[in-house]
Parts: structure tokens; sequence; C-alpha cells
């Protein structure tokens, strides 16, 4: 993908130039920030940028799900064996207080 044009504009910019603003976004490919009293509230990008842009995050949503069941996985795993090992140690200590007693 080529290096990106980005250029911060207006809604009055916008407003005035929309015919040429979007065939530099489908052509060159630039991508235009439209912010309104120096504060970014939209973007103008190539299509095929967008729909990267949705691939990725939708590839990055199921790695971390997939992270995330593997953590829980092996969380519990260690939990039921943290769980075992302390019914194995309750069961060593009742039985050397039952073979204690008289």
């Amino acid at each position: 993908m080529a290096t990106l044009n980005r250029t911060e504009i207006t809604p009055m910019d916008l407003r005035a130039r929309t015919g040429d603003i979007l065939d530099h976004v489908r052509l060159r490919h630039d991508v235009f920030i439209i912010s309104r009293r120096g504060e970014p509230m939209a973007a103008l990008v190539p299509v095929e940028r967008l729909k990267r842009m949705e691939e990725l995050g939708a590839k990055y949503a199921t790695l971390m799900m997939k992270v995330q069941q593997q953590f829980n996985d092996s969380t519990r795993a260690d939990l039921e064996e943290v769980e075992r090992e302390a019914e194995e140690a309750t069961e060593r200590v009742r039985a050397k207080q039952t073979r204690k007693r008289p």
C-alpha cells in the first residue's frame, strides 16, 4: 500500500470541494480528516483501506478471543490442580491426625 497523504479539512472545505476531495481519495488514496474547531470529527478514506481495516479488526478480535480462551482454560486447569493438591494435603493431614489419636 502506498504512503498516505493525510490532509486536515473543515466541513466547509468538504462542502466547497467535495468532488475534488473524493477524487483524491479514490484515485490517489489520500486520507482527509474532517475537523471542526481543531477537533477531528470524521475521516474520508479509500474503500479498500476501510475494508482492510475491518478485516484486520476482525482478525484481531478473533485472535484476542482465542488468547482469552487459552488463558481461561489454563487458569481453570491451574485452579483444578490447586484444588486437587489442597484436597490431597487435607487428606494427608487428616490421616496423620487419625494415626496420632490413642
